[in-house]
């Protein structure tokens, strides 16, 4: 493989979070070397760029990717069940890979899609080959993270560092989160499977191996409202919360 001659880093926070009686996962990647972008221009990550496509200049690849970037977009992998947020500030690019329980793909996966065919857009100034290479090992730990149970998320490398954390989202894919959760039935209870917690009936029924342990309960403005020892049953306010267990992620319930 090509050695390339450049310095690449990648920051990801990702986190567990439920939402509608579901789960979602939510994770940023954030991109510090931008001699990634085609001339250096952060632009094509915040626009992407038309391309030649049988010898006519278009936005849509022979795959029917499009290579308009918006500052939200349904992922091309799975429309239905994973979202694109991207933001811009003055020393890096991030972009939120959201990714329903109901889709069938791995954050990891959703990303590298998106990344490989920013690649045939025109949008990197790496070849296939040395985009396919950067990429792998980012991918790896994404999902490293989400299919192993004694992964604690907090790794780095020469490229990238990640650590678990909870994510903002814009309000369109709030919108489209909402529509995915109207279209399918809600079942009366709900479990988070890291840790086996069930919500029904406005409590929270905590499985025997997490009883005792502490927790924090916490409004979506910070506030705290709930703290101590878990015990078997747990009352939830009726409007969002955030749980927090000790040695668990952070549980977001939309109550």
């Amino acid at each position: 493989m090509k050695k390339l001659l450049f310095s690449l880093s990648f920051l990801f926070v990702a986190d567990v979070i439920a939402v509608c009686n579901n789960q979602y996962v939510g994770e940023i990647v954030e991109f510090l070397d931008s001699s990634i972008w085609y001339n250096n221009d952060g632009g094509a990550f915040l626009h992407g760029f038309p391309t030649l496509v049988n010898g006519e200049v278009s936005y849509f690849l022979e795959d029917g990717y499009n290579c308009e970037q918006k500052e939200s977009k349904r992922s091309f992998l799975d429309s239905n069940n994973a979202f694109l947020y991207r933001r811009q500030d003055s020393y890096s690019q991030m972009l939120s890979v959201v990714v329903l329980d109901a889709s069938t793909f791995l954050p990891g996966d959703i990303f590298r899609d998106e990344f490989l065919h920013w690649q045939r857009c025109g949008m990197l100034s790496l070849s296939y080959e040395e985009a396919d290479s950067v990429v792998t090992p980012l991918v790896k730990a994404m999902n490293e993270y989400f299919t192993e149970e004694d992964n604690s998320g907090e790794f780095s490398s020469q490229f990238f560092r990640a650590t678990p954390d909870y994510i903002g989202l814009s309000k369109q894919i709030n919108q489209w989160m909402e529509q995915s959760c109207e279209a399918a039935p809600l079942p009366q209870s709900s479990s988070v499977s890291h840790c086996q917690i069930v919500f029904m009936n406005g409590l929270i029924q905590i499985p025997p191996e997490l009883q005792g342990k502490h927790y924090f309960m916490f409004d979506l403005n910070g506030q705290t409202l709930q703290s101590g020892k878990l015990e078997q049953n747990v009352t939830l306010p009726r409007h969002p919360v955030i749980l927090k267990i000790d040695g668990q992620r952070e549980i977001f319930i939309r109550n």
